[in-house]
This record gives structure tokens, C-alpha cells and sequence, in this order.
């Protein structure tokens, strides 16, 4: 087994990391979690057909079920990321819907598998239809959100 492949396969455990000083406008100070595939998994599987989940409203989740003052948001992608390619490479969607994950604003996720188009068709065939913003050009989604 490669290395790059050993890395993919460990498992990864959620962590509190306490910040006594801002490290950015992200990142102030406090508990923060670092959360891992599979608690993001947990809350992803449970997103409704014909909603989504907001960015930041899967971080508060998270946040409040690890009794922590927030999540943090770099590692919150990579992982969401990461789930999505193992979820699409493997073609087992239907119990992971990934592509239900929008921006805080609506705005669809272009760095997750198929991109934002990939994004939209899936969320079309969810019953949610797509709008596309004529002043910023991103296809958004604001009024169909679940909260966990």
C-alpha cells in the first residue's frame, strides 16, 4: 500500500484545539473543533431530499455537538471534500448526499466533485431548482436550507 494511500485510510478523530489569541477573522479565540469525515459524514447522511445544509450551519452543529465554541472552517471543506470524492468515486451517493451542501449565501460549492454544474444537476434531480444570479453569476440556493 502506498503512503498516499495509508494517509487516506487512517482514521480521523475529532479534536478541540484551544486558541487563546485571534489567528484571523476565522479564527478568534476559544474552543474550537477540528472535526473529521466522519462526524461530517453523520450530518451530511441526514440532509433531506429537497433542502440543503449551509456551510455554516453544519460548522454550528458540529460546534454544538462537541461542546465547542465553533468549527473550524478550512478543515470542515477538506473533510466535506474528501467525503464527497470518496462518495463519488465509489457511486454510492444516495445515503451521502454531499452535493446538498451550499455556501452560507446558497451559493453552490465548485471545489466538490463535478464542480458546481455537477453540483446543480444533482441538486435538480433533487427537485431543487437552481437559480442563477444575474449580478454575481453563481447559481444559488437560499430558501430550501435545513438546520440539524
Amino acid at each position: 500500500m502506498t503512503a498516499k494511500r495509508q494517509r487516506a485510510t487512517r482514521t480521523i478523530e475529532p479534536r478541540i484545539v484551544v486558541l487563546t489569541e485571534p489567528k484571523g477573522n476565522a479564527y478568534p479565540p476559544g474552543r474550537m473543533l477540528i472535526a473529521s469525515p466522519d462526524t461530517i459524514a453523520a450530518i451530511v447522511q441526514r440532509i433531506p431530499r429537497g433542502q440543503v445544509l449551509r456551510l455554516g450551519d453544519l460548522r454550528a452543529a458540529l460546534a454544538a455537538a462537541h461542546d465547542a465554541n465553533y468549527t473550524c472552517p478550512m478543515t470542515t471543506g477538506i473533510f466535506l471534500r474528501m467525503l464527497a470524492e470518496d462518495v463519488d468515486r465509489a457511486g454510492t451517493g444516495d445515503d451521502m448526499p454531499w452535493w446538498r451542501v451550499v455556501r452560507d449565501n446558497g451559493a453552490l460549492l465548485d471545489k466538490l466533485p463535478g464542480g458546481a454544474a455537477g453540483q446543480q444537476q444533482r441538486l435538480e434531480r433533487d427537485g431543487i431548482t437552481v437559480p442563477t444570479s444575474k449580478s454575481k453569476r453563481v447559481p444559488a440556493v437560499a430558501e430550501r436550507a435545513w438546520v440539524p
